[in-house]
């Protein structure tokens, strides 16, 4: 078992220096049932979602979206702060039962 001083680093995907761009996107179902659950059991107050998209870029222009999780939030007018140490600590556990899945992108409603 790593101990928890140790941080696991997401795969950067994409770099600006990459010479293809992603254009497909694959969506598992599985992970638009978890949007819209989470978007359906929001509380009213804060109005919005938002949470992290795990997945893997299958060649140099296909994303594939595998699953995801909610990140909890705070909004004060204008400015949102995510729960940075939340994010983590699921990510981590996210790379203990799939290594191949690396953060792919984010959702807000």
């Amino acid at each position: 078992m790593a101990s928890s001083n140790n941080a696991i680093a997401p795969a950067l995907l994409f770099d600006e220096e990459s010479e293809s761009s992603v254009t497909n996107v694959i969506v598992h179902p599985l992970v638009l049932m978890h949007v819209l659950d989470h978007h359906t059991r929001r509380q009213e107050a804060p109005g919005r979602v938002i949470g992290t998209l795990l997945g893997r870029r299958v060649d140099g222009t296909t994303v594939e979206v595998t699953n995801c999780f909610a990140v909890p939030h705070a909004e004060r007018g204008e400015e949102v702060a995510i729960g940075k140490d939340f994010n983590k600590r699921m990510l981590s556990l996210y790379m203990r039962s799939n290594r191949r899945e690396s953060v792919v992108g984010w959702y807000a409603s």
